[in-house]
């Protein structure tokens, strides 16, 4: 396979590194694929990223409905900003987060205003949250 969208991790079989061009910038911010029985993304990056991911997922051959877990490291924009939106695009995945975590990816409003507040006119460029329903947290 001629990957385009993702290149494979030679040591580690069928786990794929996605260069998430975060602010458009060559190698800002990766994320994992691993194909597998139960295919995983492990980062998200922003919600930008997401379109990315999803075309990675074509190449691999696998569909958005055999996603089975979405797994940011933590909550910051960079790693958990498409965590919603892939969440709506995935729609058997379960994304699993530290306990502290889950509220701010349930209700992102908090973690919103408070990026809004640091970056101030950067904000754009991070961005939008969609918000994760419980049901769907492995915390």
């Amino acid at each position: 396979m001629s990957l385009q969208a993702a290149e494979a991790i030679t040591e580690i079989a069928n786990l794929y590194l996605l260069d998430a061009q975060m602010l458009g910038l060559s190698h800002y911010g990766g994320l994992y694929i691993l194909q597998a029985p139960r295919p995983a993304i492990i980062e998200t990056g922003f919600s930008h990223t997401v379109e990315k991911i999803l075309a990675a997922l074509e190449e691999l051959g696998i569909r958005p409905e055999q996603i089975a877990y979405i797994l940011p490291t933590h909550v910051h924009m960079d790693h958990a900003g498409g965590a919603g939106f892939l969440a709506k695009t995935c729609p058997n995945a379960k994304i699993v987060v530290h306990e502290r975590g889950a509220p701010y990816l349930i209700d992102p409003t908090h973690l919103v205003e408070s990026v809004k507040r640091a970056v101030g006119p950067m904000f754009p460029y991070y961005g939008e949250l969609a918000p994760i329903s419980p049901d769907r947290i492995m915390a």
